[in-house]
């Protein structure tokens, strides 16, 4: 028969992997952050920029404008920074985002300017999120990319 500690520790490693608690399972590196690849020879610096999105209802969708999205200006932008990458390497922006919500993220380098979504939830530890924007430079040019897990 199994002592007691046993089936305690197994009911809670059990739970905290159907809860999504498990980082092992997690694909992302920094939950509620950025992670910054460079895969060009030479170094690389992007500007990154985020605003946070009002909450919106099935009432009011935000519309896409025709022929892509303008730029962020400047008062819709909550926060931002600029990142220099040496050549052929990965940096991490953990606290990036301050406060849980939906931002849509823009980022650009040389020229090329993408977007993309993120919605962060406030968690348990007092951090936001799970999911992590992952940009990437290399020889084919600047991409952006959300992690969605839990």
């Amino acid at each position: 028969m199994p002592s007691r500690r046993r089936v305690v520790r197994a009911a809670a490693a059990g739970l905290a992997g159907v809860a999504g608690c498990g980082r092992s399972l997690r694909a992302n590196d920094v939950p509620g952050g950025l992670k910054l690849v460079n895969r060009r020879t030479e170094q690389v610096s992007v500007v990154v920029r985020a605003a946070l999105q009002p909450e919106s209802t099935p009432a009011s969708p935000t519309p896409t404008p025709e022929g892509g999205p303008s730029p962020l200006s400047g008062d819709e932008v909550t926060v931002s920074g600029r990142f220099v990458l040496p050549a052929s390497s990965t940096r991490f922006s953990p606290g990036f985002f301050e406060h849980a919500g939906r931002y849509v993220v823009e980022v650009t380098w040389s020229g090329q300017r993408e977007r993309e979504e993120i919605e962060l939830y406030r968690t348990v530890g007092g951090g936001v999120g799970v999911d992590t924007v992952v940009v990437r430079v290399d020889d084919a040019g600047l991409s952006v990319s959300v992690t969605h897990v839990d």
